[in-house]
């Protein structure tokens, strides 16, 4: 392993993050954060969290990275290239570089506070923003509403940090915070592959196989990407400066997410298939296409020493989906599954590199239009004789800036299933939207009463 002092690579999709910061957003402004916000319920040992905290930052070394311009580049090179990927959308590799930190102290400030007076507090410790040539690449803070009644917020840096991560951080957190409190050793496995080591494997990788089927998925349907002027309820104009983001979200009732679990295992696809088959059926009847993509994240922990990687490895694509000629309930989920299949199976290749074998990136403006399905895990499960239950919980009332103009994200909680309608403000009305998050639930509905009934 290179030493600490040693620039390294970074991945292909940190440069994009790390493009849009300088730029600020001229080519659209990427998400930059991603929060963690676990409630404590019970006797905390505030010392045996921030081991623990310490001890994880240990084992990760993607929280312990800097990110520096290439020191051998001057200053006209880094900017002819921050000019040419704001006018291209396409770089050349190597304008950053990333060095990993020996050592890096971690600080848990607690404060005492009220309920009414965390949102202030939370959105305050979201808004700041990181300086990446300065670790640790995340920060976190705890707040104290009683004795046995905490908040956790970890905010993470996007730059080396997922959803997969943050499932990640929440299990070995609490097996780190185990082990301190108990004065035990830790029982936690090795990392799996570094972040660093990561992007050094993918500089070495051409990708060719995936970039043949990404060129032709793009050929097929990045012409018929869903646009804003395609929904009947999009707002045509507006006043406002900028994309502020509001939420309409709900829970299935149990019975209907229970219908829905049987009918994916009948039908051999799975939830995601579901809801996406779903979502299709209600894009289709709101803009009148029957041949579209919807874009979506693959978590890319295809090889297995990634599984236990903290880092931005994510990949977002689009799937291609036909619904053309009038296909039943089953057909379409069939469809699904095939597109979804095919597109699982070449989910390495960083939507950049694409970009930059064909010498060409389309500028993306509204045609962004998203379905994400999560794993909830609501809780860490308790282990026995623990006095603390951990558990996620949501933002008070702060919806945070999202990559598409509108996305749909469902949450198996496995006790429950949510949805969640997030939206540009500025190119919907909040009552449109409700519309259509009702319209979804029907789709479900309909959908699974079909397959089960013929």
């Amino acid at each position: 392993m290179p030493s600490s002092s040693s620039y390294l690579p970074v991945c292909v999709n940190q440069e994009q993050l790390l493009l849009s910061r300088d730029l600020r957003g001229r080519r659209g402004l990427l998400p930059t954060v991603i929060p963690v916000y676990l409630r404590m319920a019970g006797t905390l040992n505030v010392e045996a969290l921030r081991g623990a905290l310490q001890a994880f930052t240990e084992r990760h070394e993607a929280l312990r990275t800097s990110f520096h311009h290439n020191p051998a580049l001057s200053q006209d090179e880094i900017g002819h290239s921050l000019r040419e990927y704001a006018r291209s959308g396409i770089v050349k590799p190597g304008l950053y570089l990333q060095r990993v930190a020996g050592e890096v102290q971690i600080e848990l400030p607690m404060h005492t506070v009220t309920e009414s007076a965390l949102r202030d507090l939370v959105n305050d410790e979201l808004t700041r923003s990181f300086d990446p040539e300065v670790p640790p690449r995340f920060r976190a803070c705890l707040f104290q509403l009683a004795k046995d009644e905490h908040r956790l917020l970890i905010v993470l840096d996007h730059l080396v940090s997922d959803g997969w991560s943050v499932r990640l951080l929440e299990r070995e957190l609490h097996s780190l915070y185990v082990s301190f409190a108990r004065s035990t050793p830790s029982a936690l496995e090795p990392p799996g592959m570094s972040l660093p080591d990561f992007a050094e494997w993918q500089s070495q990788n051409t990708f060719d196989r995936a970039i043949r089927y990404w060129r032709g998925q793009w050929e097929q349907f990045g012409d018929t990407r869903i646009r804003l002027q395609d929904f009947p309820f999009a707002i045509a104009s507006t006043e406002k400066p900028g994309p502020d983001f509001a939420t309409w979200q709900a829970t299935f009732d149990p019975a209907v997410a229970g219908d829905a679990r049987r009918v994916a295992v009948e039908q051999r696809v799975s939830l995601f298939m579901l809801f996406l088959a779903v979502w299709a059926v209600v894009l289709r009847h709101y803009t009148g296409k029957e041949r579209f993509p919807v874009w979506t994240h693959f978590n890319n922990r295809v090889r297995p020493e990634t599984h236990g990687t903290f880092g931005y490895l994510i990949n977002t694509h689009i799937i291609g989906l036909d619904l053309g000629e009038e296909p039943s309930g089953r057909q379409v989920l069939d469809r699904v599954r095939r597109a979804v299949l095919e597109a699982t199976a070449h989910q390495e290749l960083p939507l950049p590199q694409l970009w930059r074998t064909i010498g060409s990136a389309p500028r993306f403006d509204d045609a962004f239009v998203m379905l994400d399905f999560r794993n909830g895990n609501a809780a860490v499960n308790p282990e026995p004789g623990d006095e603390l239950r951990i558990t996620r919980t949501a933002l008070p009332d702060i919806v945070l800036p999202r990559l598409s103009q509108l996305g749909v994200y469902v949450t198996d909680y496995q006790s429950s299933i949510d949805v969640a309608a997030v939206y540009r403000k500025d190119a919907f009305h909040s009552d449109s939207i409700r519309l259509l998050g009702e319209h979804f639930g029907r789709a479900l509905t309909e959908l699974v009463n079909v397959c089960r009934t013929g």
